[in-house]
């Protein structure tokens, strides 16, 4: 039983009606000298995205029951946030249904992992809007069967995109920003991009942004959180993509 009395379920639905309820995930990192895993969230996350229709919620990646946390917070959309590089294996073996694959694993490495498999599932069954920021993005592009590889000159700089001509997303690409930043280590090349993921954005010969077919899902490589400037052109395509969504469903 979620709620104890009709009082406060009728309270907890005047919160989610007056805000976009929006679950991000966290990176998750051993404390060095302390041995403890702890989620962190880069603060200027809640300084891109403040909005008075707007609510971040960190997801965090201890917990046992996903569906049941997600379902208690009423969760809108859900962002795959960047930060650290993905165990590939370990989601690869999910995908493919390899033999001895758990989702119960209590690996403290898998448990982001695990949590966002878990994330990913829900909101595709429940059509819940998803975005994807670099290593969220190439989550995204593996859990749908593409690949991502390592890449060199993508770490710590800027560069120019390229958009990629689609009548079915050209307000999409319409709202991308013309130069972006890049913290990647692995990326993902145009042959390695999933067939249910459409490119609408690229640099060279690696992927930038991209949206699923189906539009549930938005991608990109850059962090708009860590550019204020970029993060301004970046908050348009967001909210194109959560508002879009939420006026079909």
């Amino acid at each position: 039983m979620l709620f104890h009395n009709k009082k406060q379920q009728g309270l907890h639905q005047k919160v989610r009606s007056k805000y976009l309820r929006v679950g991000i995930t966290q990176r998750l990192d051993l404390s060095s000298g302390y041995e403890e895993w702890r989620d962190s969230l880069d603060q200027r996350w809640f300084q891109f995205w403040e909005s008075p229709e707007i609510m971040l919620l960190p997801i965090p990646n201890s917990i046992k029951n996903v569906e049941d946390w997600l379902e208690y917070q009423m969760i809108d959309a859900v962002i795959f946030s960047g930060g650290g590089d993905i165990n590939i294996e370990y989601v690869k073996k999910l995908v493919q249904n390899t033999p001895n694959a758990s989702l119960t694993s209590d690996d403290s490495n898998c448990s982001r992992e695990r949590t966002e498999i878990l994330i990913f599932q829900y909101c595709s069954s429940k059509k819940i809007p998803m975005i994807g920021v670099c290593r969220g993005a190439q989550f995204l592009n593996v859990i749908c069967g593409g690949d991502i590889k390592l890449l060199n000159g993508h770490v710590s700089t800027k560069h120019s995109i390229t958009s990629s001509v689609s009548k079915k997303f050209d307000e999409y690409v319409s709202l991308l920003p013309v130069t972006v930043n890049s913290y990647h280590r692995f990326g993902i090349p145009l042959e390695h991009l999933s067939k249910e993921l459409t490119p609408i954005a690229k640099c060279d010969n690696t992927i930038e942004a991209f949206v699923s077919n189906e539009s549930l899902m938005l991608g990109v490589m850059w962090h708009p959180e860590r550019d204020t400037l970029l993060g301004q052109n970046t908050i348009k395509l967001f909210e194109h993509h959560l508002y879009r969504l939420k006026n079909q469903i």
